[in-house]
């Protein structure tokens, strides 16, 4: 004897709980599209989860400088000028004295260093040859809070003479002869949208386990 009570709706179709002999059972057609709903949703789950994280290669460009000619106060000709900055991309080719703004860098001779936390001043300029490659440049730093400047120019870029230059109240350094850039991957950065990808999979997925569990 069927004991029909009354109906659910929900938003994927109508739930009509019955009795029969005092044993509850479900529409047919209700679970079966429920069946078919969270089938569908655990697979997306499970490729939100799968898919990879929407991510950003920096690349950072390192500089390499010759030992200083010229070097005074707490600086030697043992030392020299060497840094990197990033960039999201990679440089485009055929680049002409084109300015640049770093993610991040770093700068370093001797005992003076100067990073995105002391960063004042600042020019970055380059220029690039069919590849891609830096053939000039001129790389200005400064740090406000105690007038260091490092200074790096190469390539002839607008004239300038080549070479890098200190200038502190430690001292100063400099050489006539230009150093070299090389280039490495940097750190893998995840986009948002696809951090909220996987962070939505998951909450599929921990849902429909629950929703098994009850």
């Amino acid at each position: 004897m069927f004991q029909l009570s009354a109906e659910l709706s929900l938003p994927y179709g109508t739930f009509a709980p019955c009795r029969i002999e005092g044993t509850e059972v479900t529409n047919f057609s209700t679970v079966h599209q429920w069946r078919s709903i969270r089938s569908g949703f655990l697979t997306v789950a499970i490729l939100a989860l799968s898919t990879s994280i929407s991510a950003r290669a920096d690349v950072i460009y390192h500089y390499t400088g010759q030992n200083f000619t010229s070097a005074s106060g707490g600086f030697t000709t043992d030392d020299s000028l060497n840094g990197q900055f990033s960039l999201s991309s990679a440089l485009a080719s055929n680049l002409n004295e084109a300015d640049l703004t770093p993610i991040s860098l770093s700068f370093s001779a001797g005992p003076a260093t100067i990073n995105d936390s002391n960063l004042g001043f600042n020019i970055f300029v380059v220029s690039t040859d069919a590849t891609g490659a830096i053939t000039a440049w001129l790389i200005a730093v400064q740090n406000d809070a105690n007038d260091t400047s490092l200074v790096t120019a190469g390539g002839l870029l607008g004239g300038l003479i080549p070479g890098d230059n200190v200038d502190s109240p430690l001292g100063s350094a400099v050489n006539e002869t230009a150093g070299s850039f090389s280039t490495m991957p940097g750190a893998v950065v995840p986009e948002p949208s696809g951090i909220a990808l996987v962070v939505i999979g998951l909450v599929g997925v921990v849902g429909l386990h629950r929703r098994r569990l009850i």
